[in-house]
């Protein structure tokens, strides 16, 4: 079980699949990135490709989302993660789309202002993943793409329109944060 780190649902605890096919994002890796996304995530939609628990996903409602979405393939953390919205009560600003990207594309809602995606590590998808939201309508304009992988799976600088801007490194894990080219003049978190 994981805790929710800030906002209203702050403390609560969340149920993580049983099993190695998913990965929760640990505590400090989760404070990281909302640390540096803070002046953007009240109002934002969120979107949680490769869910698992949704803890990610959850942070971000918990902290002023107005929406969110989850991607996630496996039944069985599909499950644990329809249990942490309704223990968590944001089941109703949460769309769940349970098909492997990039077939969720296609369900997918509007589009997102804060993009999370937290794929297998070791599978080469987080280049691809990046590739495919790139060439998609999901991206809001000025929306911040946040890839997480292991240090040895660093995505390049930029991908297709996207293009790294700040990379944090905690431990073994990397944050690469990604949006798409700006004129100079327009600022970045």
């Amino acid at each position: 079980m994981i805790r929710v780190i800030g906002g209203t649902a702050r403390g609560r605890l969340l149920k993580t699949p049983a099993g190695l096919s998913t990965r929760p994002t640990i505590s400090r890796v989760r404070q990281v990135l909302f640390d540096v996304l803070a002046p953007v995530v009240p109002e934002s939609s969120f979107l949680d490709l490769f869910a698992g628990s949704g803890a990610m996903g959850i942070e971000a409602l918990s902290r002023g989302a107005s929406r969110a979405a989850f991607v996630e393939s496996d039944p069985r953390a599909l499950g644990v993660l329809r249990q942490n919205l309704a223990v968590t009560g944001f089941a109703g600003r949460a769309q769940v789309v349970g098909r492997p990207w990039p077939a969720a594309l296609e369900p997918l809602v509007g589009t997102y202002n804060l993009i999370f995606l937290d794929p297998p590590y070791g599978k080469g998808l987080v280049s691809s993943t990046l590739e495919s939201l790139d060439r998609s309508a999901l991206l809001a304009v000025g929306a911040v793409v946040i890839a997480q992988c292991s240090l040895g799976e660093a995505p390049p600088a930029a991908v297709g329109g996207l293009e790294r801007y700040r990379q944090n490194k905690i431990g073994q894990t990397l944050l690469c944060y990604y949006q798409r080219r700006l004129p100079p003049q327009e600022g970045r978190l």
